[in-house]
């Protein structure tokens, strides 16, 4: 599920010349002097999607039904930007983070971002760069499958969102 939600916003985020890369498993990529966004997972809550988890029955073409129950995952994706300070002032943070919450809206629609903050920025001397640490909270929104005479899931997916009473 994690992988998932993190290979997705990687993906939505490294749009144009940004570039992009995970806090975990591997660590962060060297900060080489230029522009940079690690992004990582905050706290989760995996939370019912209501009914049981039942959200309904998808036909094949072949006449094969399949039932459909799925789970929504609240989650915070963690981006740190690094920016070179040779290169930075404070429109250009600015204009990056606005950047970053554009970004966002373009999440797959098993990913809906709810809210983009920014903290401060700050000035890193080791690295010779600005800082700026982003936070957006998420919903993910995940299915798992099951045939009709089985009892076990076959798999958890990042899907779309699908209409629900909650």
């Amino acid at each position: 599920m994690f992988e998932e939600i993190l290979s997705a916003a990687i993906a939505a985020l490294a749009q144009g010349e940004n570039r992009v890369t995970r806090v975990f498993p591997a660590g962060p990529t060297a900060f080489d002097g230029r522009p940079l966004v690690v992004v990582g997972l905050g706290g989760s809550k995996l939370l019912s999607s209501g009914l049981g988890d039942y959200i309904g029955v998808r036909r094949e073409d072949s006449g094969l039904e399949t039932e459909v129950y799925g789970r929504r995952l609240e989650t915070e994706l963690r981006l740190t930007v690094y920016l070179p300070e040779k290169d930075a002032d404070a429109a250009l943070i600015e204009s990056c983070a606005g950047e970053l919450e554009l970004l966002t809206r373009s999440f797959p629609a098993g990913l809906r971002a709810i809210e983009f903050s920014r903290g401060e920025i700050s000035r890193d001397s080791a690295l010779r760069c600005f800082v700026c640490e982003c936070l957006v909270r998420c919903s993910a929104y995940f299915v798992a499958e099951s045939r009709d005479e089985e009892e076990e899931f076959l798999n958890f997916k990042l899907r779309g969102v699908f209409d629900s009473a909650d």
